[in-house]
């Protein structure tokens, strides 16, 4: 490792661990969108919750008929954000730990293995 990158692995080592512990709660959170407790129903997928009966929020209408373009940015959503912080600090750690690279560099490396990973993932979230 280069002197003086104690506190820059740090930084990589909290980047990765953020970006884990997200996916983690994605995994769980994605596991628990049917979960039925007899007498407590909770469906996520339907918006549905209620404590002893069923309430159905699910079908909410908006009583404008406005026709406007709408603004999708791909980039900017919390997936593609949590998986370039991921691969910054993943990338970062790579660069300090096996190429023995310097501060700067490791930057360099953790930059562009971010977007990397951020575009792959773009391009995977638009084909499926």
């Amino acid at each position: 490792m280069a002197a003086g990158s104690s506190s820059i692995t740090i930084i990589y080592m909290a980047l990765l661990g953020i970006g884990i512990i997200y996916a983690v709660l994605i995994l769980i959170g994605g596991g628990l969108h049917g979960l039925h407790i007899p007498g407590f129903d909770i469906h996520l997928d339907g918006h549905d919750f209620g404590v002893g009966h069923d309430v159905d929020i699910s079908h909410a209408e908006v009583g404008t008929n406005v026709d406007h373009p709408s603004v999708k940015v791909p980039s900017l959503s919390p997936v593609t954000i949590a998986s370039f912080i991921t691969a910054f600090g993943a990338f970062g750690l790579i660069a300090l730990g096996l190429f023995d690279a310097t501060t700067r560099g490791s930057l360099v490396w953790a930059a562009v293995g971010g977007l990397i990973m951020r575009l792959l993932l773009i391009l995977l979230l638009d084909i499926f």
